[in-house]
């Protein structure tokens, strides 16, 4: 199982992925920054930031900004941080809380190239 999802992953491309699974996508890629937005005011999504900023340094991996925020800390500490931030929010939605794993990962990604 392992080996033929990580054959599928490698050789997947965009341009194969269903129109169907892309507005999903779409969608609920808008929905966790809304959620992120309101996520970034609540008690716990501040103290989340100031632990990544505390905890998660800029290291040998190089920066990567908090979603909502901007300051940089490690790559592992904006992922932590802005998923905090998303599920301080958007607890009980299943395609929420992946997308709260996710998004800021692929935003902390995206933020170091």
């Amino acid at each position: 199982m392992a080996l033929g999802m990580a054959a599928f992953a490698d050789t997947l491309t965009y341009d194969r992925l269903p129109a169907e699974l892309l507005a999903v996508l779409r969608r609920s890629f808008l929905d966790t920054m809304g959620v992120a937005a309101i996520g970034s005011t609540t008690d716990l999504s501040v103290m989340a930031r100031k632990g990544a900023v505390a905890l998660f340094g800029v290291g040998d991996a190089g920066p990567a900004r908090m979603l909502m925020d901007g300051r940089s800390v490690s790559p592992a500490g904006a992922a932590m941080a802005g998923a905090f931030m998303i599920d301080s929010i958007a607890m009980k939605r299943v395609v929420t809380r992946m997308c709260a794993a996710m998004a800021p990962v692929c935003s902390s990604t995206a933020s170091r190239t």
